[in-house]
């Protein structure tokens, strides 16, 4: 049922400038769904992230799907920050602004005059998010970084892949990802803290920084619990069996470190198969005692999924209660039953055609989302480069938000 009146969204009070890039472009997202007026301020012509593959053509129009998921319900602004009239222009924009996103490397706005001590006299209210790869400070500040360096360096990479193989990274940028949520929380908490000081702030994120705190199975603290040091070829310590298994129609995940759910498995795993050696007393009890049989336990684990599919093994893994499932692909996530039913897809508009897209990662009770993601319209898209131009212009003379 669509309100009557919708109520105001999370952020609509706030306006955002953003450079386009990559490294940042899920925290601009990010604002826009929560209702912010982000304006995306690309370089004459559009950014090179406008290519980004996977490609949908359209004719003669080739856009890239990361950019349109990415950049769904921005406006688009073009503006040369090497030129005096584009300098000029932005610091317009930020005049009237609240948030900056900086995605650039320490020291390239200020060697344009642009640092945040100018931007903080032009709008003593503004806060700045820099998104880099090792913060404002310290010895690494000013070492190059992408994603696969930053994911690498953050230490997660090192344990992704097998023991015989070199270490892998995961689609989709995560290091991007992941700096991106970072700095779009410290964002809100900057904007909360300036409702009571009334001054902005200069928010830091580091790349590595967020990437280190992605898994609990690096660290200090793992190390100081367990005294191990995790590598590609060990098992984790906490958990027997843990990882994803083949089944009939693909992969399932379990993790048991919880004796009860040890004992629950190991009757089904004797009950299925009829391994006797699953009962043993030597195995129940803390994961850590399971350890050293991990690669039998895995052969055992696969003999029990050998005649059963991915939605098989899930049913009577939740009936029995177990930390159970499914390594779902693209195809089984667009036809998934639970994300239908709380109606989380959402429609994306990219290159004159619609396509199916991810909707919101939470919903607010008082708040609604912007209306695309609360179902109130339905479709969004990317803006293209310097469309809302003009509507920018209008927004820095009025002080006010830009119109539609």
């Amino acid at each position: 049922m669509q309100r009557a009146t919708p109520l105001p969204t999370a952020l609509g009070a706030f306006r955002v400038v953003e450079i386009a890039s990559r490294r940042a472009a899920y925290c601009g997202k990010l604002l826009a769904d929560l209702g912010a007026q982000v304006a995306l301020v690309e370089p004459p012509g559009g950014h090179p992230s406008r290519q980004a593959p996977p490609l949908v053509v359209d004719g003669a129009v080739n856009e890239s799907l990361a950019f349109a998921y990415m950049n769904a319900g921005k406006l688009g602004v073009t503006l040369s920050l090497d030129s005096d009239d584009g300098r000029s222009r932005f610091l317009r924009m930020i005049r009237a602004a609240d948030v900056f996103i900086d995605p650039y490397d320490p020291g390239y706005l200020e060697s344009l005059g642009l640092g945040y001590e100018v931007l903080s006299q032009v709008n003593p209210g503004l806060v700045m998010t820099s998104v880099t790869g090792f913060g404002l400070t310290g010895p690494k500040r000013d070492l190059r970084t992408s994603d696969i360096v930053a994911y690498a360096m953050g230490g997660v990479m090192s344990l992704n892949g097998y023991g015989d193989t070199p270490p892998l990274i995961p689609a989709g940028e995560p290091s991007y990802i992941v700096g991106s949520l970072n700095a779009a929380a410290a964002t809100v908490m900057a904007l909360y803290q300036r409702l009571v000081t009334g001054t902005g702030r200069h928010v830091d994120i580091s790349l590595q920084e967020s990437v280190a705190q992605l898994t609990n199975w690096t660290g200090v603290g793992v190390f100081l619990y367990d005294r191990l040091l995790r590598t590609r070829a060990s098992v984790p310590p906490g958990s027997t069996p843990a990882g994803n298994f083949p089944c009939k129609d693909g992969y399932v995940s379990i993790q048991v470190s919880r004796p009860a759910h040890w004992d629950t498995l190991a009757k089904w795993i004797n009950e299925v198969t009829g391994i006797e050696e699953v009962l043993s007393d030597d195995l129940r009890g803390p994961a850590m005692r399971r350890l050293a049989k991990a690669p039998e336990i895995n052969r055992w684990m696969e003999e029990l999924l050998r005649s059963m599919t991915k939605e098989e093994f899930v049913a009577e893994g939740q009936r029995l209660h177990l930390p159970v499932a499914p390594v779902s692909t693209p195809l089984d996530l667009v036809n998934d039953e639970q994300l239908a039913f709380r109606k989380y897809w959402t429609t994306l508009e990219v290159a004159g055609s619609e396509a199916t897209s991810p909707g919101a990662p939470y919903r607010l009770s008082a708040t609604p989302l912007r209306p695309s993601l609360e179902g109130l319209s339905s479709v969004t898209r990317a803006p293209t480069a310097g469309e809302h131009d003009a509507d920018v212009d209008a927004w820095e003379a009025r002080n006010v938000g830009p119109s539609g």
